[in-house]
């Protein structure tokens, strides 16, 4: 059949479809359902797809759960794939073996954990983090799913930094965003989106990412692939492009107004510049990082959202804009806490409803019943799973960068400086994620930390094809795997 035809055929299909199912539901409905059978076909048939539109998404919070039934759906097809195609399961990589291993913690700690407020649904999340890195592993292993795959990082980004710019100047609620439901409480009723997120009369944006303190770590992830991209440009209108994306990236960071994204999204700047030329850096980048500073603090709104980051100790009744201080004053409760459930843990996504007595005086939002989680990732880890989830956290961030290090040099050598430059933002990135852990609950909600593993994973297995490398086998051959990426080799 013609390509004009198939297109004529199929668009005449689609337009029916989409006349049946308006006589049946609303509007809003059948526009979905007629969306959802086509796209459900393609995953189908073709599950790079499906990773495809993961890569592309996972930067927002959608609703009805939509993002853990297309990574359901993905997941099956990719399967499927895998059986009719007669390939091996799994693929040697150290990284998702230590992923399997965390997500096995999370289900551990959910069979007898001190309380069960949606322990479940918590556990569920995480096995669709094992998932998402074996999907990357088996489906992403050439360099053209690469380049898709960070394409579609980016231009999903660059809408999320448009969508914020927007609702900064019209302050409008993405639906599934912490602040609609929270506006959807009794506690919060006649209040707006602009009473809980303002500062300073500015609207603290969250564009589709569902939280303020989302948007800039989602973007700070992706700065390193515009730039280092950027670098590899020849010419002056595609390196201009690469600017004017990291403008964008950067103005909705700053409009977020989230304080501990300032810190990190600094100390990834200087890595990308760092990577590039260090002698310039050492040159001029105490005088560009001051002069920075002096303009960034010249914006009375920044300046003070900055000043309350104050870490001093914190008063009987905790101050809730002293972030800093409230970070210093629960990490010593947090460790007590890891210390006495050193085996389970208290169960996943339950440290905040465990709280000892001493430490009620600092946790408490003002709503009633609400308390927040510890800010540290990796204490949080081992509070909720016991140490072994500190352990193998810990674990997964130092052999993701371990890897991602070496491939550098890898591609380098193999003349291949389009990876390279993946694997240079992949570093970059995850430092400063690593970091982030340090000041955000992050391994549970925050899903580009899991998709920077499942990168860097499939970045190894891309090597090791070029290489010559096997790549298929058991857990001998992932433990061979992880020696082969030592620098020694």
């Amino acid at each position: 059949m013609p390509p004009a035809a198939l297109l004529i055929g199929v668009g005449s299909a689609q337009l029916g479809l989409v006349a049946l199912l308006l006589t049946m539901f609303s509007p809003l409905v059948a526009f979905g359902l007629a969306v959802a059978f086509p796209a459900t076909l393609a995953v189908l048939l073709w599950p790079r797809l499906g990773v495809y539109g993961l890569a592309a998404t996972i930067i927002g919070q959608w609703p009805w759960n939509l993002s853990r039934y297309a990574g359901l759906l993905v997941t099956v097809s990719a399967l499927l794939w895998v059986l009719r195609t007669r390939r091996p399961l799994f693929t040697r990589s150290p990284l998702l073996i230590l992923v399997g291993f965390y997500v096995a913690l999370v289900l551990a700690s959910a069979i007898n954990p001190l309380t069960r407020e949606e322990i479940w649904s918590a556990a569920v999340v995480h096995v669709s983090y094992f998932a998402l890195a074996w999907l990357f592993v088996t489906i992403v292993d050439d360099r053209r799913a690469l380049r898709t795959v960070v394409g579609l990082m980016v231009a999903s980004g660059i809408v999320t930094a448009v969508v914020g710019l927007v609702q900064a100047w019209t302050h409008f609620v993405w639906p599934p965003s912490t602040t609609a439901y929270a506006l959807s409480q009794q506690f919060f009723r006649g209040q707006t989106g602009l009473d809980l997120q303002h500062w300073e009369g500015w609207f603290r944006i969250d564009s589709v990412t569902g939280t303020p303190d989302f948007l800039p770590l989602s973007l700070q992830t992706l700065m390193p692939f515009v730039f280092f991209w950027m670098v590899r440009q020849g010419s002056r209108s595609r390196r201009l492009l690469g600017v004017l994306v990291l403008i964008a990236f950067g103005a909705a960071h700053l409009l977020s107004f989230t304080r501990g994204a300032i810190l990190t999204t600094a100390i990834v700047l200087f890595l990308m510049a760092w990577m590039v030329d260090r002698r310039r850096v050492v040159a001029f980048a105490p005088v560009v990082a001051m002069m920075t500073f002096l303009a960034l603090m010249a914006w009375a709104p920044l300046r003070d959202r900055v000043i309350s980051m104050g870490v001093v100790a914190l008063p009987s009744s905790a101050a809730a804009e002293d972030s800093g201080a409230w970070r210093v004053s629960t990490t010593p409760i947090g460790i007590r806490m890891m210390l006495e459930h050193p085996v389970l843990g208290v169960g996943v996504a339950q440290q905040h409803l465990n709280w000892p007595e001493s430490a009620r005086h600092l946790v408490q939002t003002g709503i009633p019943g609400a308390t927040v989680p510890l800010h540290n990732s990796y204490i949080l880890a081992g509070v909720e799973l016991g140490l072994g989830g500190l352990v193998i956290l810990v674990a997964l961030v130092v052999v993701a960068l371990r890897q991602l290090r070496v491939l550098v040099s890898r591609f380098d050598a193999l003349g291949e400086p389009e990876l390279a430059s993946y694997a240079r933002a992949s570093l970059v990135a995850l430092a400063g994620l690593a970091i982030a852990m340090l000041g955000y609950p992050m391994v549970g909600s925050f899903r580009y930390l899991w998709l920077m593993f499942a990168l860097a994973a499939a970045l190894v297995r891309v090597e090791a094809k070029l290489a010559g490398t096997p790549v298929h086998g058991g857990w001998r051959g992932a433990v061979r795997a992880s020696a082969a990426a030592s620098p020694a080799r």
